[in-house]
């Protein structure tokens, strides 16, 4: 039950962050963009320069099965498994220039 409440709460904050916020008291309606992500790829407690670098970016799409092997649930109703798939997107635009001064990992 724990572990259903915690999925559960990580696809709230997650669906919150993906949204963006409407402010309807400044005489209009405009929306304020949703939340930006700075994601980092790590191996062994370090920046892992095998992955090139994602610069900061909005999360687009938020997909949620709760079915990813058929359905089963526990006692309470809650899914037995839960899969999330996130897709981003890069604020900056990506350029052969930016691609060059990216940190790379040496081979």
């Amino acid at each position: 039950r724990a572990e259903a409440a915690a999925v559960q709460k990580i696809i709230n904050k997650l669906r919150k962050a993906a949204a963006p916020t409407k402010q309807t008291d400044v005489g209009g309606f405009f929306f304020i963009p949703p939340s930006v992500f700075d994601i980092t790829f790590f191996f062994n407690r370090q920046v892992n320069y095998s992955i090139p670098p994602i610069r900061q970016c909005v999360l687009q799409t938020i997909t949620v099965n709760y079915a990813p092997n058929g359905w089963a649930a526990m006692n309470d109703g809650s899914p037995v498994q839960t899969s999330i798939s996130l897709s981003f997107r890069e604020l900056d635009l990506v350029d052969r220039t930016s691609i060059q001064s990216e940190k790379q990992l040496s081979i």
